[in-house]
């Protein structure tokens, strides 16, 4: 059975990632929901966050902390600077990489007990998603990664879709 993803686009317009269409997206709803990562519920016992923030101050720490180079776009790979962060309960998978003045963090977060193995596929997974991102560039085109690891990349499924039920979907 081959697996289907779907195009999620950040409700900001800056980057573009495919996802496989079970997992469910959590809308922030609130004042300030731009302020919060985009996050995708795996399963009960695991979530995917990705966000794309201006850079400012605190950013600009994270990034000489971790020594973190700007991404070249004369280079066909985006690749991230990887973290793992083993916890008492839950634990965490960081992938973070700025691009011109934008800070890209993305965020695997699990329970091993739950989910009873090793994540590796799961992450092998995730990195070849990462790997595929489009991303909005300050010239206002789009600047895809590694666009073979996705071949679907341009068939476009809005969120919207595979938020309500597949009736609703059909019947709009």
């Amino acid at each position: 059975m081959e697996r289907k993803f779907v195009l999620f686009e950040d409700p900001n317009g800056k980057f573009k990632i495919q996802v496989p269409e079970n997992w469910k997206y959590h809308k922030q709803n609130g004042e300030n929901e731009d302020i919060y990562p985009c996050q995708f519920e795996i399963d009960k016992h695991s979530s995917f966050q990705i966000s794309c923030r201006k850079i400012n101050d605190n950013i600009k720490g994270i990034i000489k902390a971790n020594d973190l180079s700007f991404h070249d776009f004369d280079l066909p790979n985006l690749s991230y600077h990887e973290t793992y962060n083993p916890n008492n309960k839950l634990h965490t998978y960081y992938w973070m990489r700025p691009i011109e003045d934008y800070f890209i963090l993305s965020m695997y977060i699990f329970d091993p007990k739950e989910i009873g193995m090793e994540p590796s596929l799961r992450l092998m997974e995730i990195r070849m998603l990462l790997q595929a991102l489009a991303y909005m560039r300050n010239d206002g085109n789009w600047w895809v990664a590694n666009a073979s690891v996705c071949e679907h990349f341009n068939d476009f499924y809005k969120i919207e879709a595979w938020q309500e039920s597949l009736r609703d979907f059909l019947n709009s």
